[in-house]
């Protein structure tokens, strides 16, 4: 395999560069993702590697959604840890350039309509399959989901930050997210504290939120620029949970801004922007009523970086929120233009999705 180039890295900078790669005959078109990251990071090739693995246990029948990864490796040359010393810098912390091959994809905006639809959902699918055998993904994105040419299916990508439940790991690592797309009550001090125990259901919130980021910014494919959602791309995130509040409310004053190529859409992107910010209302106000609230932990980000917590307790919210998404899901087969939403869950299996993953045993 060779790499088409390779960018220059500074000593404390981390960075992320995708470029073109070459394989055998046979091997399908890759791409080579590079970055520049602390050595203590975990390793994405044997994040993923240990997901096959799971995914082979609980004995699946497919997960095309899931990225293809062809090979992995760092490279022990590169790193920063002998200049650091030269110049008498810690180097507890360097750095190394570490590369990861896997299938090239397309963006998931180049489908509209149903195709869009479908790949949407089968990575809803995967991602919560992985939930479901202590695979914690973490950070669902508009930029991580892919459409894959040779399979015609949506694949979930980058798994640099997944928590594996079974894996001891360090104190605040469960703490990111794209801020676009996160859920609401995660765009708050109590969670960039370290404070707050993330469910299932703050990971399914982003999809949500996704769907209804492409309404507005991606005409047949392309993105489109000065759009009303580009106010949720702040580093900011109470301005990013400020704004989103203000797009929840008052929803239905959006619709003039739907590009035609989801205009149908839009109608079940609503329903779902609804019924998310409702959950969030029932969930605090179900936590005031309380003397200790449920969904926030006694940790504290006070901890140090180098200690190791005990691994993660399976998701107590998952077969309820799934259970709960699916019904909204098939409710909106009523609005026109979306009557293929019945038979999609069917083809996908959306309602036995539970039914197919045995208990995760870490």
């Amino acid at each position: 395999m060779s790499i088409s180039s390779l960018e220059a890295r500074c000593l404390t900078g981390g960075a992320t560069s995708v470029c073109d790669a070459s394989g055998g005959e046979d091997e399908p078109e890759l791409v080579c993702k590079v970055y520049h990251l602390e050595m203590k990071r975990p390793n994405e090739g044997e994040t993923l590697k240990l997901i096959y693995k799971k995914v082979q246990e609980a004995d699946f029948s497919t997960m095309k959604p899931l990225s293809y990864m062809d090979s992995y490796g760092d490279t022990p040359s590169c790193t920063t840890s002998r200049v650091k010393t030269m110049l008498r810098i810690d180097w507890e912390r360097h750095r190394t350039i570490r590369v990861i091959a896997c299938e090239k994809l397309q963006p998931i905006t180049s489908q509209i309509g149903r195709a869009f639809m479908r790949a949407w959902l089968e990575v809803v699918k995967c991602h919560a399959l992985l939930w479901s055998i202590g695979v914690r993904y973490g950070k669902p994105s508009l930029w991580n989901i892919m459409y894959s040419g040779e399979h015609k299916c949506g694949v979930l990508t980058d798994f640099d930050l997944s928590i594996l439940n079974s894996r001891r790991r360090v104190p605040g690592t469960d703490r990111k997210g794209t801020k676009p797309f996160m859920a609401i009550e995660l765009l708050s001090e109590n969670d960039w504290q370290g404070n707050l125990s993330r469910q299932y259901h703050h990971e399914l919130k982003p999809f949500v939120w996704i769907l209804a980021f492409v309404c507005f910014r991606y005409q047949d494919g392309k993105e489109l620029e000065n759009t009303i959602v580009d106010s949720w791309m702040t580093g900011d995130p109470v301005t990013c949970k400020a704004k989103k509040l203000i797009f929840a409310f008052d929803i239905d004053g959006f619709d003039k801004y739907v590009v035609s190529s989801f205009k149908h859409e839009w109608q079940l992107a609503k329903e779902l922007v609804d019924w998310v910010t409702h959950q969030r209302r029932q969930r605090t106000a179900c936590a005031r009523s309380e003397d200790e609230d449920p969904y926030y932990s006694d940790s504290s980000s006070s901890d140090s970086d180098s200690k190791l917590t005990d691994p993660l307790p399976p998701p107590v919210d998952l077969p309820s929120v799934w259970e709960a998404f699916v019904r909204q899901v098939h409710a909106g087969r009523k609005f026109k233009g979306l009557s293929y939403l019945r038979d999609l869950i069917k083809e996908l299996g959306l309602k036995d999705v539970l039914g197919m993953a045995k208990p995760d045993k870490s």
